[in-house]
């Protein structure tokens, strides 16, 4: 079936971020205000080192950190969940590892970042999503070649997010798909990614290295596995400001969800909701949720959530809501969400209420509290 089809699209590029691909964003952060702020230890989420021209940059056990040294030349790249830091330096990698390089912050000029620029990542995905189906759609109409044709397609998004990442060497001229900001002398950071500087992890020269005994992972062994999976759990209650008497009113949700990345979320859940007939009573039906999220603040308080809702069973024959809306960090790993009018399609079992409904679409308002785990 074509909406099979067009789900699966819509599934297959929005699990690209999650294979390594998408938008990303290039920050480089540099003197002693910024490592300082390197130096604590044990991070229980993202923290934010601020660069010389006041700009903030998230660090997260995804981020991907290189170090540029004071000779111009730079670290591998690792992630910020593998470093172990103490106020005389890093290790790239476990403190017990012998093998790690280990440099003091004497030694270090720069740190480039690099992390998944999610709204841009949304925004082709949808962008890829719509293609993908409007394909779909074309080839549905032709014949039988719809199979045939929708196979090919699926590997446009994997093809055309492949070019989005701005690139691991430290360039940033991929067709303007990643922004890059710089905080250290105009000369150092400019030069080092572009001029081919060798990339180094133990410099013969240097001087001794930090000690590992005081040496502490930069996360904790948690916040690196939130970076990976969440369990969230939600609750929601819905209405339809300025609904008439016959129109479909949602009324609340209780969902539990997977997340991703800290990027998608893929939930089950059960609403109820009430058809447009005077004294009719709710009913209940099993939906499935699929969003993408984009951090709007580099403290990561605000979220905006971009997804769908599709559902039924009982007396609800299809039901399908666009999610779009946002959450605020109220504490810890406790939000609230506010979606607004989101654009809801019911289609109910008993023909006797579909035809009591002067429309089976609605635009409810629903406030949500999220938890994660």
């Amino acid at each position: 079936m074509l909406t099979s089809r067009a789900l699966a699209a819509f599934l297959a590029c929005s699990l690209v971020p999650l294979g390594g691909l998408g938008c990303f964003s290039e920050a480089t952060a540099g003197g002693a205000m910024a490592k300082a702020e390197m130096h604590q230890s044990a991070h229980d989420r993202d923290f934010v080192i601020h660069a010389e021209d006041g700009s903030s940059v998230t660090i997260g056990p995804d981020t991907t950190l290189q170090f540029e040294l004071e000779d111009g030349t730079l670290t591998s790249e690792r992630s910020a969940g593998d470093l172990s830091v103490s106020d005389e330096g890093v290790i790239l990698g476990s403190a017990t590892d012998a093998s790690a390089a280990r440099y003091r912050w004497t030694q270090i000029h720069a740190i480039h970042t690099t992390n998944l620029q999610e709204g841009e990542t949304i925004v082709a995905v949808v962008a890829v999503s719509a293609v993908v189906v409007g394909v779909i759609a074309i080839a549905a109409a032709s014949r039988g070649k719809g199979g045939e044709v929708f196979v090919k397609v699926l590997e446009l998004p994997i093809r055309v997010a492949a070019r989005l990442p701005s690139g691991s060497q430290g360039s940033s001229s991929s067709g303007g798909s990643s922004s890059s900001s710089s905080s250290s002398s105009s000369g150092s950071s400019g030069s080092s990614g572009s001029s081919g500087a060798p990339s180094v992890d133990v410099d013969p020269f240097a001087p001794p290295p930090p000690e590992a005994k005081y040496m502490q992972p930069l996360f904790t062994d948690e916040a690196v596995r939130k970076a990976s999976v969440q369990v969230v759990t939600s609750l929601d209650s819905a209405g339809t400001p300025w609904a008439k008497m016959t129109d479909v009113a949602p009324m609340g949700t209780a969902l539990v969800a997977l997340r991703l990345k800290d990027f998608f979320e893929l939930g089950v859940g059960y609403r109820m909701v009430a058809p447009g007939a005077p004294g009719s009573s709710a009913y209940g039906l099993f939906l499935t949720r699929f969003d993408m999220l984009a951090h709007l603040d580099a403290k990561r308080y605000l979220v905006l959530v971009v997804g769908d809702s599709l559902g039924g069973g009982g007396h609800v024959s299809f039901h399908d809501q666009f999610d779009l809306g946002v959450r605020l960090r109220l504490y810890d790993d406790v939000s609230l969400g506010l979606f607004p009018f989101n654009p809801t399609y019911t289609r109910w079992k008993d023909s006797e209420w579909n035809a009591l409904s002067t429309s089976r679409w609605s635009y409810p308002t629903r406030i949500e509290l999220t938890a994660s785990f």
